[in-house]
């Protein structure tokens, strides 16, 4: 508990530093609301400990305590993957809202036509009434067609299918299948490659990507070149004698790699 409540402090501590400090500029940074936050509840899950407040809200307030280990993620440089993946989500938020937005506006015009072409059917008492019932499960209102319509996108499309060929018209076939080729595939497929491309885009411009990216090609051809010098260095003293050194220049592995250098 001890160390809980100096780690706690000190890092408060470091909060309030920055915010004097920097100021209005500590603001600008998302990473230091977190900092703030985390500092925040630290605080407030000492005070009601103290306090003897309620238990569960207690481990609650303790799960802020997770945002530390968000702070040393984004430092760390071994979850590159993760940063981009964050980093291409929250580019990314834009369009999906926008590719939510098509895509409901498409499932309501869907949904809208087959409540109306089904309206008769479901009100003909000529029909066996279990089968009304089992029909109006699907599409009897426009919050259950809106349902049906997701499953048939992005779920189990079959059953919504089955009911109305089976039932209804054989002719239902023609317009699931014409309904799946267009947004299922069609329109699925270039929101895909719209988030493919904004996410090969974010990478590409992120500097610190860029950065890493180059000290690790650094560091591979410097390895590249320290195992080929070892190689050609046959007496093991760490040098390259004049001999070692034609006999480098004339090794067909050495050229290769040297005109792979110049190409």
């Amino acid at each position: 508990l001890f160390r809980s409540v100096l780690f706690g402090v000190l890092f408060m501590l470091d909060v309030v530093v920055r915010v004097v400090v920097l100021r209005c500029h500590f603001w600008k940074v998302m990473l230091n609301w977190l900092d703030f936050i985390v500092a925040a509840l630290s605080v407030a899950a000492y005070v009601f400990q103290v306090l003897d407040m309620n238990p569960t809200f207690l481990r609650l307030l303790r799960l802020g305590k997770l945002g530390r280990g968000l702070r040393a993620l984004h430092l760390s440089p071994i979850v590159q993957s993760l940063q981009l993946l964050l980093k291409c989500l929250s580019a990314s938020v834009s369009i999906l809202g926008w590719s939510l937005c098509v895509l409901f506006v498409i499932q309501c015009i869907a949904a809208i036509f087959l409540c109306n072409l089904l309206r008769t059917f479901l009100e003909d008492p000529e029909v066996n009434l279990q089968l009304r019932h089992e029909i109006f499960r699907y599409y009897g209102t426009f919050s259950q067609t809106m349902l049906t319509m997701f499953e048939v996108l992005l779920a189990n499309w079959i059953p919504a299918c089955r009911i109305l060929v089976d039932n209804v018209s054989e002719w239902w076939s023609l317009a699931f299948i014409c309904y799946r080729c267009f947004v299922g595939f069609a329109v699925l497929n270039v929101v895909n490659a719209v988030f493919v491309q904004s996410t090969m885009k974010v990478a590409q411009q992120d500097q610190d990507l860029m950065i890493l990216q180059k000290q690790k090609e650094k560091k591979a051809y410097e390895d590249k070149l320290r195992r080929l010098f070892n190689s050609m260095d046959e007496s093991g003293d760490g040098m390259l004698s004049s001999e070692e050194f034609f006999l480098m220049i004339k090794d067909p592995k050495m050229k290769a790699w040297m005109g792979d250098r110049k190409s």
